[in-house]
């Protein structure tokens, strides 16, 4: 039997919290097991040893019990603790506390080193990856703490990644939500997809809608994939996009996604990623072709919170890719269409200080088409590297460096380098209004056979402003080339929340497109 020893430390004066009177015990465990930062503490009024048929030693506890062990804290009225496996068991009622949410339930078997275990007749509150992110404030402007509710028969894992039984989920904080998802079967998967099996979409206690399986991602606006998002520009007329998601194992993903229109080719794109550190791989927007495309001052559609929680989050990923005829959301051209026969990725992300950065390696093949004019399929390797770094984080003001370097080498012997640099200022003038500026330079060396490899502008302007005046949510995004002395982008998002879901528009002037969709809200 390993070495175990016990500090009771009886009749502590302490009456913190809970409702622990002032003669609750509080008792310290150290273990060889534990981390020299992570010690277990146990709080409760009474506690008793009990010795199993095998030998072993149970703790047994009752009244206001607190187990707090790392960033953990579970509280119950009765609780029997084994050390030597690390797990405590319990029938009353009890609430466990991570900074992942928070969890009711009626009965638990909970490993607590391995921060999982089953629970049964639960209640959780799963916050958002933008939730547990200090460096920026969410606001109503596009980043509101909403949570998911989940209500599940039985459930096994943590709050990070689970699997769960008979499960009504919503993100509408009310007491009788409007809309209701209900499925047999749930997993969530690296704390930000939420993936349904014989899902059920209930609007004020009605099916509206039967799915197989439906995924949620977890952001700042819950996004619904699997269901199509209709589209529209002059060039390809009435179209629709897609993305479907399917987990292979724990820690691989297939994506399937693309568009398709009434006067163009279909777009598609195949992605298979696997996850080498974390939970869950990181996986890029298929219509985006630079990083510096997924910031929040090049793209109307990514707000300063996702940006933040995606530096954060990124795990180390690779990636193999196909995709055919894909239309770049910010090309110049409205006629260009990219295809990427294969191409193998591998991503990273890094920290140092309060900065945080990723790395992308990308080799493969790449053609272009514009009209009916093609170029030849070459070999190409990309190296990308993206860091931001906040300079000032005290309200109302947040200013910050972001920096992003590529370096591009062709089949035909042509090299491509850019580094760009952009300061960016956010002011938040309250909780329903905020601006948002940012100033780019950009330098580039040699030359590139591909279109959607130059830069839109080498230096630029950028002011992005977001507003919600009632249920009305209303952005807008100018970025004005200071070379051409040219406003060349212009983007409008505009949105509708009520009832916890908000359909929204998404509006670019060149090259023209509107996309139509709905996302689900916190707010009534």
């Amino acid at each position: 039997m390993r070495w175990l020893a016990l500090w009771w430390l009886l009749w502590l004066p302490w009456s913190g919290g809970w409702g622990c009177p002032i003669e609750c015990r509080e008792i310290p465990i150290f273990h060889p097991k534990l981390q020299a930062t992570e010690s277990l503490v146990l709080r409760a009024r009474d506690y008793r040893l009990l010795r199993q048929p095998d030998g072993e030693l149970r703790l047994e506890l009752t009244g206001a019990v607190e187990l707090l062990y790392g960033d953990r804290r579970l509280r119950t009225e009765t609780l029997q603790l084994d050390t030597m496996q690390a797990v405590v068991q319990g029938k009353a009622p009890f609430e466990l506390f991570a900074p992942e949410g928070h969890l009711r339930g009626q009965e638990l078997e909970y490993f607590y080193e391995q921060r999982r275990g089953w629970f049964r007749e639960v209640e959780a509150i799963l916050y958002t990856p933008l939730a547990r992110h200090a460096p920026f404030r969410p606001s109503a402007t596009g980043g509101e703490k909403v949570a998911l509710h989940l209500w599940a028969q039985e459930m096994a894992g943590d709050l990070q990644q689970f699997e769960a039984q008979a499960v009504r989920a919503t993100t509408c904080d009310r007491d009788a939500p409007d809309f209701m998802v209900e499925a047999a079967r749930v997993r969530l998967i690296g704390g930000e997809r939420l993936r349904l099996y014989n899902a059920r979409l209930r609007w004020k206690g009605r099916t509206v809608l039967n799915l197989p399986m439906l995924t949620l991602r977890l952001r700042e606006r819950r996004e619904t994939l699997e269901l199509p998002t209709p589209t529209y520009s002059p060039d390809t007329g009435l179209g629709a996009r897609y993305q479907w998601e399917l987990p292979l194992g724990a820690r691989a993903l297939f994506a399937l996604s693309g568009a398709f229109y009434m006067r163009a080719i279909p777009e598609t794109r195949l992605a298979l990623a696997v996850a080498l550190t974390g939970d869950t791989p990181t996986l890029t927007e298929p219509e985006l072709s630079q990083r510096l495309e997924s910031s929040a001052l090049y793209n109307l559609r990514v707000t300063p919170e996702r940006e933040q929680a995606a530096l954060h989050d990124r795990t180390t990923t690779l990636r193999m890719e196909h995709a055919s005829e894909v239309r770049p959301l910010f090309a110049r051209d409205a006629h260009l269409r990219v295809s990427r026969p294969f191409e193998v990725g591998f991503s990273t992300g890094f920290a140092l200080g309060a900065g945080v950065g990723g790395l992308t390696l990308r080799m493969g093949q790449m053609r272009e088409r514009e009209a009916n004019r093609r170029t030849p399929t070459l070999r190409r390797l990309a190296l990308e590297v993206e860091w931001r770094q906040p300079l000032r984080q005290s309200e109302p003001f947040q200013l910050s460096l972001h920096l992003w370097a590529s370096h591009v080498r062709y089949e035909s012997d042509h090299q491509l380098d850019w580094l760009r640099s952009q300061l960016e200022l956010r002011y938040q003038l309250s909780e329903r209004f905020g601006l948002m500026v940012g100033y780019a330079l950009t330098r580039t060396w040699g030359g590139t056979p591909f279109r959607v490899d130059r830069l839109a502008a080498w230096n630029e302007l950028a002011l992005r402003g977001e507003g919600v005046w009632g249920n009305l949510r209303l952005s807008a995004l100018l970025k004005y080339d200071t070379d051409r002395h040219d406003l060349y982008d212009l983007q409008l998002f505009l949105g509708w929340r009520q009832h916890c879901i908000e359909p929204f528009l998404y509006w670019r002037r060149t090259p023209g497109v509107l996309l139509m969709g709905i996302s689900l809200t916190g707010l009534h």
